[in-house]
């Protein structure tokens, strides 16, 4: 669901900015520059989540493909490390750092709140799964195992779903807010204000 949502609301912000890049240099009412700056956020959050995740898979492919030509586990298994266990630790590097590059561009959408949202996601998915559960198995051992277990396997798809999103979206606070604080310090030279868009 997550993934879903957030593509498609993240092909609806490309086009309104592309459409307000199209349009020109004209000033834009209120509701418009709102608008401007939930796509922004939008945006961020696609970053935070399918972009580090992407970029991540790129960096750690060669590994990837070098474990399937020479048939080596330990290989794919460094590869596993990298990519999903325990807790997505390349993606959330690379988080961080789409957060760093990106803080500037997406100053306006306040990307150090893009958590929100997949905060969100991870609550209502854990209490469906507690709802689902106390049907099912009747106790937190089994959410708690589903979600959190990497001991001896590669994430699952809930893990993807509900795990990942978050702690990327963490990452890249934390790379925005780095980049927020660092601009702040007295001494640190200060950007002008951006007119227009």
């Amino acid at each position: 669901m997550y993934i879903t949502v957030v593509a498609f609301a993240s092909v609806a912000a490309v086009s309104f900015l592309l459409w307000l890049n199209v349009r020109g240099p004209q000033p834009l009412s209120r509701p418009a520059v709102h608008a401007r700056a939930a796509a922004k956020y939008v945006l961020a959050v696609f970053v935070a989540t399918f972009g580090s995740a992407a970029v991540a898979v790129l960096l750690s492919s060669p590994l990837l493909i070098f474990s399937r030509l020479m048939h080596s586990s330990a290989a794919l298994n460094l590869f596993s490390r990298l990519v999903d266990r325990p807790y997505f630790p390349l993606e959330t590097v690379v988080a961080l750092a789409l957060g760093c590059l990106t803080a500037k561009s997406f100053e306006e959408a306040k990307p150090a709140l893009v958590w929100v949202f997949p905060l969100a996601n991870a609550l209502i998915g854990v209490a469906v799964l507690f709802h689902k559960a106390s049907v099912l198995q009747g106790h937190w051992d089994w959410i708690r195992e589903t979600l959190f277990n990497w001991t001896d396997h590669s994430a699952s798809l809930l893990q993807w779903n509900l795990v990942l999103p978050l702690i990327t979206s963490l990452g890249f606070t934390l790379g925005a807010l780095l980049v927020l604080i660092v601009r702040n310090e007295p001494g640190a030279p200060r950007s002008r204000p951006s007119v227009g868009r």
